[in-house]
């Protein structure tokens, strides 16, 4: 399902009158209350150099605030840049899909509205794409957070791919590149979860024969959750779609989650309470109190066994 083209918009999609109807490269952006925060990817997007013809796909999934006003004001720094409408139904997968339905790109690239792209991003995933038709950039984790929040978090896919919950590997969403003919051969984001929809594309991927290759000189500063809500309603959900992709990927070998696993991590996250002393440990307790009830919760929506 997509989104269709807000019409307030047609003078941003005719801002280049001679562009050719069809490009390299599609970046597309999918985008909620992010007018705080969009600017800095929005001008480290402008500032790529690269030899390939590109655009910016900026996808609305129902913003409040005044997301597509600072969007506007980057029309001449961005001559291709376009803005689509997903209000119809909320979520990053529907969001990117309709991205897609409106991208001109033959490769798409899906980056977050609050992380930063670094010099070069382009020209090394657009390098990548002509030899493969999946990729996947490197995150740094630094550049964006607080100091405090050093060591939080694991730094992941600083070297390679994710681990995939002992299945396949898989690349984080705002890091992927795909080319148009494998995203429509595998049938885009699936829209039934709400959650993890970067790990279902590249499982899917991989099971249709893709491989996807990661990129090191490809680079994408990537921003952590901010605030304790933030993370707790992150890793919770994130969790929660984990039963998920078990219920879709068991028959093709994923494994369960053992008992004494789950068992072993809520103990963790009730003896650690007595001395929660520093933020950073409150911020660790936090995320992964939240992957303990994600993963009940979602054992209950997709009535499967993952604690």
């Amino acid at each position: 399902m997509s989104g269709t083209s807000d019409p307030s918009e047609s003078a941003l999609r005719s801002a280049d009158p001679n562009a050719p109807a069809t490009c390299e490269l599609s970046v597309v952006m999918p985008c909620r209350n992010e007018a705080g925060r969009i600017a800095r990817q929005l001008t480290a997007l402008a500032e790529q150099t690269t030899t390939s013809a590109w655009e910016v796909v900026l996808v609305d999934n129902g913003s409040t605030d005044a997301t597509r006003e600072v969007a506007r004001s980057f029309s001449d720094r961005l001559p291709r840049l376009r803005i689509v409408d997903a209000s119809d139904r909320a979520g990053r997968h529907h969001a990117c899909n309709a991205g897609v339905a409106h991208a001109h790109g033959s490769s798409i690239l899906f980056v977050d509205a609050d992380d930063v792209v670094a010099p070069g991003y382009l020209e090394a995933m657009a390098a990548a794409l002509r030899g493969h038709a999946v990729v996947a950039a490197r995150l740094e984790h630094s550049e964006l957070d607080e100091p405090w929040m050093d060591g939080v978090g694991s730094a992941i896919q600083t070297h390679g791919l994710q681990e995939g919950f002992g299945f396949l590997p898989y690349g984080a969403g705002c890091s992927l590149g795909i080319r148009r003919e494998a995203f429509d051969a595998i049938g885009g984001f699936h829209e039934d979860a709400t959650y993890c929809e970067d790990v279902d594309l590249s499982w899917r991927a991989q099971l249709s024969g893709y491989h996807i290759e990661f990129v090191p000189d490809a680079v994408v500063h990537y921003q952590s959750r901010p605030t304790l809500s933030a993370m707790y309603r992150q890793h919770r959900n994130y969790a929660a779609a984990q039963a998920y992709l078990y219920r879709s990927y068991r028959a093709a070998g994923m494994p369960g989650r053992p008992l004494r696993a789950a068992g072993a991590e809520w103990w963790a996250v009730v003896r650690a309470v007595p001395v929660l002393r520093s933020r950073d440990q409150v911020a660790r307790w936090t995320r992964r109190a939240g992957r303990c009830v994600g993963r009940l919760r979602g054992s209950l929506r997709y009535r499967v066994w993952y604690p």
